[in-house]
């Protein structure tokens, strides 16, 4: 499940999406990470792009993942699963277009896939009971409706956060499992801009962050158990939450960018309050990541340019500031790093892309270095990791060959 240390990237593109077509989405929960990676083989669900948007872990033999394949403009879900000897296509029902963008496991026989359409604008939610997937029906209160990401705290409390269009305008949509069925449950939304919720946070049952973005600035609302409400955040101009991690002690920190900058905000149990963070770059700052490993210990991932190349940008909060920590960018034109997570012992791995190669970094507590990955001779952009044990660390994404666009999954191991 993910509420025991949260990490949500943003669901719409993102400047590394922008360049290479992806979405980035991490849910991690780990041990100490090994130190050499593989290619593990995986199935593609038929021809055209296979990219895996999100995984969720539940043991070494039970991991889900779940993305899309076929054409940018008419896409089909997949759903896959690694059973501890390797990945297959888990069959979903038929005739359906369009993206699962996100996964949530509660048990061996009882995990949850959202997403949308890709021509009708209907919300997609399925659910696997153990022998089967199966389409579970959800409301589509607007013209167009989509789901970004879900949680999952019980069997009977799951969460799945995204928009919905009425009048012209995106709405914020929170939908919610209480063990019977989906309803819409009323959540706050800007009249007249533009508003999405693109990130779920759980602490407790009664202590649920959503974030996102209304027109140029954050969007924050919080669930009490009760009802959702917006609780305001700063007004910095063009200004978005792009990700969010939450601890059951009630740490709470959201990251993303401004205009000239990168953005953190931490929640002091009152009221956001921005925290200054650097921004080495000319234009672009950006952070896709951030995980809370105390209150004192926090790490933030991204990107941000320099003499007109893009480099990796890794922050950490020391309790007192943010300062940037060097990380290597091994391609003298284009990296990111979208994802990071800890393990127990707080050693953090981080991962991305360097031009047209996947890009793992590992913090051993003095320094960030790069894990060698396989050399994929196709673009291939890692959009989300996990950890298991010391000998048992996963990462998923596509490479795709850009004389086609026709792409493949990846998952390393």
């Amino acid at each position: 499940m993910k509420m025991r240390r949260t990490l949500l990237l943003n669901v719409r593109p993102s400047l590394a999406a922008i360049l290479f077509l992806i979405l980035s989405v991490v849910a991690v929960s780990a041990q100490r990470p090994s130190a050499a990676w593989g290619t593990i083989p995986s199935p593609n669900a038929g021809f055209g792009p296979n990219e895996l948007f999100d995984v969720d872990v539940l043991s070494a033999n039970d991991i889900w993942a779940v993305g899309n394949f076929g054409i940018f403009s008419s896409p089909e879900p997949q759903v896959q699963h690694w059973d501890g000897v390797s990945w297959r296509v888990v069959p979903l029902p038929s005739g359906f277009a369009g993206d699962l963008l996100g996964v949530a496991a509660v048990a061996a026989n009882d995990v949850w896939f959202v997403g949308g359409a890709a021509s009708t604008g209907e919300t997609f939610i399925f659910h696997w009971d153990g022998t089967s997937i199966s389409q579970v029906t959800s409301p589509n209160p607007g013209s167009y409706n989509r789901l970004y990401d879900v949680v999952a705290l019980a069997a009977n409390d799951v969460w799945a956060v995204g928009e919905y269009a009425s009048g012209g305008v995106s709405k914020t949509l929170i939908e919610h499992w209480d063990g019977t069925k989906w309803s819409v449950v009323s959540s706050p939304t800007s009249r007249n801009e533009y508003t999405q919720l693109l990130g779920v946070a759980a602490v407790a049952p009664n202590d649920i962050w959503a974030v996102g973005e209304a027109g140029s600035n954050t969007y924050t609302l919080h669930w009490n158990g009760t009802a959702w409400t917006l609780v305001d955040s700063p007004k910095v101009s063009f200004s978005s939450f792009e990700a969010v991690s939450a601890t059951a002690a009630g740490e709470v920190w959201a990251v993303g960018k401004k205009s000239g900058g990168t953005l953190t905000e931490r929640w002091t149990g009152q009221a956001w309050e921005v925290v200054a963070s650097p921004s080495p770059g000319s234009f672009t700052n950006e952070l896709d990541g951030v995980v809370i490993l105390a209150p004192n210990d926090i790490w933030a991932v991204g990107t941000y340019d320099q003499s007109g190349s893009f480099k990796t940008l890794a922050l950490h909060w020391n309790g007192v500031q943010w300062t940037q920590v060097a990380s290597d960018s091994p391609d003298p034109s284009f990296n990111t790093l979208n994802a990071v997570d800890a393990d127990d012992l707080n050693t953090l791995w981080a991962v991305g892309i360097a031009a047209e190669d996947s890009l793992a970094m590992h913090w051993d507590g003095t320094s960030w270095t790069i894990v060698p990955t396989p050399d994929f001779p196709l673009d291939a952009p890692l959009q989300g990791v996990t950890a298991i044990a010391s000998n048992d660390v996963w990462a998923v994404g596509f490479q795709t060959d850009p004389a086609t666009l026709n792409s493949s999954t990846v998952i390393l191991h």
